[in-house]
């Protein structure tokens, strides 16, 4: 493409849309490479350019590796960059297509957060990196963020995501694939038994989406359409699935109070439960994968073909 090529080390990105693209155009690059058999090994900041059309290039192959057909690991001499290296490398260990993943989500921190790196600064991160000191916090309350940078990071290479898993990760999808996914688990067990293996486990994730009874998390005017139609149990991850669901479907019945509050379906709806219960999507999301429903026709869409 033509254009000048500015790094995303010197520009300053903070609308959450274009960050999102850009990840995903950077995955996208990596899963490309990935597929040739080829092993980029040096990512970081200063080789991930960004056109002035707003695509993201991959350059600098120098320190690439192609593998042989069958080959899916490679011995190292100490290549890429201190701070952006994978502890396999900084280690001299084999190595796998998994030393990019983990170069792209410090570089998606390094995009999300205005340029700190979540290792810490440059002396340390090396150690850092070894020791799996890291620090997400500067993510704020985007648990879609953290909990996608904090796979592609993870210690061991064999826990990290492929650049196709990665790109199909719940902080990729739009408000309406989002609303929608809390829809389908709610569907899910909508009619199992309260003490079925399904939601007694969908009810382990609930200390991790609210403290304390939910109902005090959302608004009034909200909680009193509730109680018009049936009861809910303030204490269940389940039940507050329902609630969004049925909500939903009654969007328009609403009182204009409420609509103002709980905002347009799909983008304010989600985006209100979404800041009340930050973590809500990725729970759900980890819950899924544990009881495969990953699988299941019904939850095929928000993961990678088999």
């Amino acid at each position: 493409g033509g254009g000048e090529v500015v790094g995303p080390g010197g520009i300053l990105i903070s609308n959450p849309q274009i960050l999102q693209r850009l990840l995903f155009e950077l995955l996208s690059g990596v899963e490309y490479l990935h597929s040739l058999g080829i092993v980029h090994r040096d990512l970081k900041p200063g080789n991930t350019l960004l056109t002035s059309e707003g695509r993201v290039k991959i350059s600098d192959m120098g320190l690439s590796k192609r593998l042989d057909n069958d080959q899916s690991s490679f011995e190292t001499a100490s290549a890429g960059t201190a701070g952006w290296r994978a502890r396999e490398l900084i280690l001299g260990n084999r190595c796998t297509r998994a030393v990019d993943l983990f170069a792209v989500g410090c570089i998606g921190h390094f995009m999300m957060t205005g340029g700190s790196h979540v290792f810490g600064e440059r002396v340390m991160r090396d150690a850092n990196i070894v020791a799996g000191k890291s620090d997400t916090s500067k993510l704020g309350h985007n648990e879609e963020a953290r909990a996608l940078i904090q796979a592609l990071i993870s210690q061991d290479p064999k826990d990290r995501p492929t650049a196709t898993q990665a790109i199909h990760h719940p902080y990729f999808w739009p408000a309406e694939k989002g609303l929608r996914f809390l829809l389908d688990c709610s569907d899910r067990v909508e009619n199992e038994d309260a003490k079925s293996e399904l939601v007694v486990a969908m009810e382990e994730h609930a200390p991790a989406v609210f403290r304390g009874p939910w109902d005090e998390a959302l608004d009034q005017c909200f909680i009193e359409t509730l109680r018009e139609r049936r009861k809910y149990n303030y204490g269940s991850l389940r039940d507050l699935l329902r609630a969004i669901r049925n909500k939903k479907n009654h969007h328009r019945e609403l009182p204009d109070e409420v609509k103002e509050k709980v905002g347009e379906v799909p983008e304010g709806y989600l985006a209100y439960f979404r800041a009340k219960f930050p973590a809500i999507v990725v729970e759900l999301h980890k819950y899924v994968q544990e009881m495969g429903f990953s699988a299941e026709s019904s939850f095929s869409m928000y993961f990678p073909p088999p």
